[in-house]
């Protein structure tokens, strides 16, 4: 048996809906390269996208914990995220 732990009441999106960007800092004290990566995903609000940074738990089956950033009820754009422009105008097809 493999212990496993349950997360109740959690926000969970397709790993595919996150966009993800990489920042490098170089810290002034050991003159050193840090990487830190960043998620966002677009959500629809008001029939606009709109942007938001979200901070990522566990990821596993293609699925993501979304652990702030947006909130249960946020429509998450999952289909052309990748070409979805903030503020643009956009329209729910189920």
């Amino acid at each position: 048996m493999i212990p496993v732990n349950e997360i109740d009441n959690t926000v969970v999106v397709p790993e595919t809906a996150l966009l993800s960007q990489t920042e490098v800092k170089i810290n002034k004290g050991t003159g050193m390269q840090e990487t830190l990566k960043k998620y966002f995903l677009f959500i629809v609000q008001d029939d606009k996208a709109k942007i938001k940074e979200v901070t990522v738990g566990l990821i596993s089956n293609s699925r993501a914990q979304i652990t702030s950033g947006i909130n249960f009820n946020d429509k998450v754009i999952i289909v052309g995220n990748n070409i979805v422009r903030d503020d643009q105008k956009v329209q729910i097809i189920d």
